[in-house]
């Protein structure tokens, strides 16, 4: 069972590392600059808010249902909602913009004049 779990978490840890590059890069794209930061650190602290509650209830639910049960379960719960995800096309076929909209007046750093 460990190396089954040892294969799944490698594998997740890829998909996790593709993902990261493709959202980042679809952030960065389709987000003004000037707001890019701001985005960013929100869609970061929303990402997090709710692991230090999950940290605390799983050594509880482990010691309730057992630890394997729990890491079982873990694993399909996450893999359910990630394939949720999925489930709207506009997901699924993400079109991609060479040249991002701009709001009027925003005039990137690169192609500032001196």
């Amino acid at each position: 069972m460990l190396k089954v779990l040892d294969g799944a978490m490698a594998a997740g840890g890829v998909g996790n590392g593709l993902f990261a590059v493709l959202w980042e890069t679809a952030l960065a794209r389709r987000i003004p600059p000037h707001l890019l930061s701001r985005v960013s650190a929100w869609d970061r602290m929303s990402s997090l808010a709710l692991l230090p509650i999950g940290y605390l209830l799983t050594g509880a639910v482990a010691d309730r249902l057992g630890m394997q049960e729990v890491m079982v379960g873990g694993g399909l719960i996450g893999s359910l909602v990630m394939s949720l995800a999925l489930l709207p096309r506009s997901t699924r076929e993400l079109e991609r913009w060479e040249d991002p909209p701009r709001p009027e007046g925003v005039v990137l750093a690169a192609t500032a004049a001196p």
